[in-house]
């Protein structure tokens, strides 16, 4: 089976994470892949690892106009595609225009609750949504029809984290970490107020905070004015999500919203507790209370006792972190995501013909 497959920027994020998982395993099972992408880190990775990937920097934009780079499009696919994969619905629109100049059916990927309308356009055959909580959301709101929408649960490349993931080992400061956009729907407001929290309570631990976004100088601003500065480090320009997790002993998600929480099955497939709040997929990924904790949703104090509680039982910490890393291999493995989305590929290409 040939499958071009269309991304935007391939930033460190949860949907670059699912693209890397998704081309590696389609390999892995013997289907021919090519990428064409927007660029970012995670493109570049891909083809430094001997994919073959097309930078096209225009999938990267909102407002681009895909027909004036037809030629480079015609040459990524045409006579050797036979579908098209849009592996996230932020470029529902210009995946479906390459769909369109290779005359090719496409399947979607959904990774976000969505809140504008959306349009199917008619090339787009099939509906994957990463969890069921966005499949529920896309039915109810009679945004798509459900006989298109199938569940596939994004999954873990599980030997990428143990290559690139070890424990931290020996006497070290703690660390609190997060992983995402710095966006006020991630919840940063109440992981900064439960932060001070513990320190006025004598909890000595550090935060890494790894992202970027509209959030960015408001967090700076908050570090020196809590007097916690020395305790907070920023890295806005990260390139491995491993890496960052790899410097984690908690990762904590208090988002007020996801989609689904990539980076959750991430850490818990590094061994690492999460504390999170209880939105989007992150409630089917987690067993609260033996692979980490749900927490209250808009609460610092509730944050705060949780991430206390762990900091404080090195035990407890390692139990929950053994845990989450069995759960993650059994449930969500990327293997099977892939096998599962293969198994979608081979139902269009049958009604294709």
């Amino acid at each position: 089976m040939r499958v071009l497959l269309v991304a935007g920027r391939l930033e460190p994020s949860g949907t670059a994470m699912y693209v890397a998982n998704l081309v590696r395993g389609l390999r892995r099972l013997g289907q021919d892949v090519r990428l064409l992408y927007g660029g970012g880190v995670y493109g570049r990775m891909l083809a430094e690892e001997g994919y073959s990937v097309t930078q096209l920097d225009g999938l990267g934009r909102e407002v681009y106009d895909l027909f004036v780079h037809r030629r480079q499009v015609m040459e990524a696919g045409r006579g050797w595609a036979q579908l098209v994969h849009i592996v996230s619905d932020y470029v529902l629109r210009r995946g479906s225009g390459v769909a369109q100049i290779l005359g090719l059916k496409a399947v979607v990927s959904f990774h976000h609750i969505v809140e504008r309308p959306i349009v199917l356009p008619r090339s787009v055959v099939r509906v994957i949504a990463v969890s069921e909580t966005i499949r529920t959301h896309l039915v109810n709101a009679g945004r798509l029809p459900k006989e298109r929408i199938r569940v596939v649960r994004s999954g873990v490349d599980i030997e990428q984290a143990e290559r690139n993931c070890q424990s931290r080992r020996g006497e070290h400061e703690l660390v609190v970490g997060f992983v995402g956009a710095v966006e006020r729907r991630k919840g940063l407001e109440y992981l900064m107020k439960a932060f001070e929290l513990l320190h006025q309570r004598g909890q000595r631990c550090h935060l890494l905070i790894a992202g970027q976004g509209e959030m960015l100088q408001e967090v700076r601003g908050w570090a020196k004015r809590s007097g916690l500065l020395e305790f907070v480090t920023l890295l806005p320009n990260f390139t491995s999500h491993w890496e960052v997790l790899a410097a984690t002993d908690i990762l904590v998600l208090p988002s007020l919203q996801e989609g689904y929480g990539q980076v959750v099955l991430e850490a818990m497939a590094c061994g690492k507790v999460v504390v999170a709040t209880a939105v989007g997929g992150v409630a089917d990924m987690m067993e609260d209370g033996k692979t980490g904790m749900l927490v209250e949703m808009k609460s610092a104090e509730s944050l705060a006792q949780a991430l206390a509680r762990l900091l404080g039982d090195a035990e407890l910490r390692r139990k929950m972190g053994e845990a989450g890393r069995a759960r993650v291999q059994k449930l969500f493995p990327a293997n099977k995501m892939c096998e599962e989305t293969v198994k979608i590929y081979e139902e269009v290409l049958e009604e294709t013909v």
